[in-house]
């Protein structure tokens, strides 16, 4: 009976394409709002009588007469009110007023020019940034700075942050345990990594020292247990570190051991980590962008499967690291590497054809 090689006639896969065959998947919505920041200018003030002070911005300029016995206070008090009773001004910009005047924008992302006249100094100003495009098949990370839930965020707040910009430079976890040598005993300790509790635990010979039982311990961490994203160092004293991202701590412990160091990790990917941003047909129609638009909103995957452009040939259930040193968090790999986090409860499914894989969660 003749058939038909469909999958020859299928479109290649691209980074962000769903994969949804016979899984259960959720995804969400955010705002591509990262990392629009609002301008903030500072304007210094130096009393003088009778003087005029005068501010520009976006070309409209307003001014205020001081008096016979001028203050700072004064003189900030004026002109805030010249400020907001131009509403060519007060669309803009918001101000307030004390012995200085900080001028901020209205909206982030919005920016504005500002000049200032005699008596008046621009101290400092916070320049505007805009929110970037968000690629399709990267890593996306909440803001934890925001407060707006984790559905559709506002895109006055920085909802749908890139992960490499949030987890960058994020220190690892570290905790040191030092070793009390004892013959025959039982060294037991309990580590909860991104949530998930491992029971390390070993006998020591008859003739225990703390390098033996450093050793066995290490044996159990790396080799026997072989937690992902930990890995255990140390002679005499038993040293545990998490990958980059990775939430590590030591939930309980034989008496013969004591955590000499508890560094836990500044960031961690399981509290932070959104999903990948999927690919949409209609934002592709925009031709802008090979991904989403500024204050677009995007549909995130934080469970299920999608594909992501790889760097390394990984396995089948091997763990998933996103490369956050590019800037863009759309690399990923099976193996850890500098300059890359592991995704807590990620791993891979299925390796594709260009330099494509498919990850599920």
């Amino acid at each position: 009976m003749p058939f038909t090689n469909y999958t020859a006639r299928l479109a290649p896969g691209r980074a962000g394409d769903p994969f949804d065959i016979a899984i259960a998947k959720d995804d969400i919505s955010l705002i591509a709002a990262f990392p629009q920041a609002r301008q903030v200018s500072t304007i210094a003030i130096t009393a003088a009588n009778a003087t005029t002070y005068t501010i520009t911005v976006e070309g409209v300029a307003v001014s205020f007469l001081s008096d016979a016995n001028a203050t700072q206070t004064e003189i900030a008090a004026g002109l805030r009110a010249a400020l907001m009773n131009d509403p060519a001004i007060s669309g803009l910009i918001s101000v307030v007023a004390a012995t200085n005047l900080v001028l901020t924008s209205r909206q982030a992302g919005l920016a504005y020019t500002i000049a200032v006249g005699a008596n008046l100094a621009l101290t400092a100003t916070t320049p505007n940034a805009a929110a970037a495009a968000v690629p399709f098949g990267a890593a996306i990370a909440f803001d934890p700075a925001d407060t707006a839930g984790d559905s559709l965020v506002d895109d006055r707040e920085q909802g749908g942050a890139l992960l490499s910009s949030l987890l960058a430079g994020s220190a690892p976890a570290v905790q040191t345990f030092t070793v009390t040598a004892e013959n025959a005993a039982l060294y037991r300790i309990t580590l909860n990594v991104d949530g998930t509790p491992y029971v390390v635990s070993v006998i020591s010979s008859g003739a225990a020292t703390t390098t033996t039982v450093a050793t066995q311990l290490r044996t159990a961490i790396n080799t026997t247990l072989d937690i992902p994203g930990v890995t255990a160092t140390g002679t005499t004293t038993l040293i545990v570190t998490g990958d980059p991202g990775v939430s590590l701590q030591a939930a309980s412990f034989t008496n013969n051991l004591a955590l000499a160091e508890n560094a836990g990790a500044s960031v961690s990917t399981l509290q932070l980590f959104a999903g990948i941003s999927l690919r949409q047909d209609t934002e592709e129609s925009g031709g802008l962008v090979d991904g989403y638009s500024p204050h677009r909103t995007m549909s995130v995957r934080r469970l299920g499967r999608v594909r992501v452009r790889i760097e390394d040939t990984p396995t089948k259930g091997a763990p998933v690291f996103v490369r956050v040193d590019t800037g863009s968090g759309t690399i990923f790999r099976s193996t850890p590497a500098d300059g890359c986090v592991r995704l807590a409860g990620w791993q891979f499914y299925k390796v594709e054809e260009g330099g494509l894989a498919i990850i599920q969660a």
